[in-house]
């Protein structure tokens, strides 16, 4: 049978096992498999010591604590949810099969329920009682998507960035509902790609692809942040032609970073050098310290995200060094 050779980044290669033979072999998600070299063939066959199914049990209970004041999220904790939200995410990378949480009230279940809906694909609550439930993997999703949703990833940050530049040169928030209901996505993408990483993968680029997709999460989330933000700090969305222009520097800057990842070339490197250190950098010491305001917000959200361009081009050097010295 023929089975198509996917690439993740420049020099790493991938092929999907068929569903039959590995539903035969009794091979999930997570397991380690033989590979050996016999002459020009790759021979694969099951590894003997196969995994055991990684459980959990955990009580947050005492993490939670409802305000009968109020409704909001924020106030369902005794510390900030975003720990909640990161020791749950960090679970579901390292690769459960199933959770067992113990909640202290309705609201809890019910945050926690809307939570893995929105962060975790193929999982749901499968069993709720007595303010217990039950997370397990209810639809399998094998490493063969990899390439599909990193690359996926690439193209929801490129849309976010044009649709910001395209309203913010034209006064208007026209694009931002849009990208409030891609964020569910972003977060199943980027959380996927961080379990197969974790459990699928291993050398010295598996690294710097972790810490590439967490940048490209970062830059996502960071302009996001300022389609939500400028609203409040800049309502009138008029900008000086300085910042606009930055902000198109930016964005020349991002598409030569997804140029440069599934085509690596120097001149590309050279590229985004020469935008960073040579067309940014002047307008951000000359102009930063004379803003107020709004514009002020949106020339720092831009001072993140470049340092954050400058990262992925780093991860990126970093992962095809890696590669050509693993075939040295």
């Amino acid at each position: 049978m023929k089975r198509k050779v996917n690439r993740v980044g420049t020099h790493t290669l991938t092929v999907s096992l068929p569903s039959k033979w590995a539903k035969q072999q009794g091979i999930k998600q997570g397991d380690e498999i033989e590979v050996n070299e016999e002459n020009a063939n790759l021979v694969i066959t099951p590894h003997q010591n196969k995994k055991a199914a990684k459980n959990f049990k955990i009580a947050i209970k005492d993490l939670f604590q409802l305000d009968p004041n109020f409704h909001a999220k924020k106030h369902m904790f005794k510390m900030d949810p975003s720990y909640i939200d990161a020791y749950l995410d960090g679970v579901y990378i390292y690769g459960f099969d199933s959770l067992e949480i113990d909640l202290p009230n309705i609201e809890a279940l019910s945050y926690v329920q809307s939570y893995v809906k929105d962060h975790f694909l193929g999982y749901d609550l499968t069993k709720i009682e007595n303010l217990k439930c039950k997370i397990e993997n209810i639809s399998e999703i094998g490493d063969e998507k990899f390439d599909i949703m990193l690359r996926q990833l690439f193209l929801m940050t490129k849309k976010l960035l044009e649709d910001f530049s395209l309203d913010m040169h034209n006064k208007s928030l026209s694009n931002l509902k849009f990208h409030e209901a891609q964020m569910n996505h972003v977060h199943h993408y980027s959380n996927y790609c961080l379990r197969i990483i974790a459990n699928q993968m291993q050398g010295p680029s598996s690294y710097a692809l972790w810490s590439f997709i967490i940048r490209l999460l970062q830059l996502y989330r960071n302009f996001s942040s300022c389609y939500i933000g400028i609203k409040k700090f800049k309502p009138d969305l008029k900008f000086s032609k300085e910042v606009l222009k930055v902000l198109d520097y930016t964005i020349e800057m991002f598409n030569l970073i997804y140029l440069n990842f599934y085509n690596y070339k120097i001149e590309h490197i050279e590229k985004i050098h020469h935008i960073f250190y040579d067309l940014q950098k002047p307008l951000f010491h000359d102009l930063l310290g004379n803003t107020q305001g709004g514009e002020t917000y949106l020339w720092y959200m831009l001072g993140k995200a470049k340092i954050m361009l400058i990262y992925l081009t780093q991860f990126t050097i970093y992962m095809n060094l890696a590669e050509e010295l693993k075939d040295a």
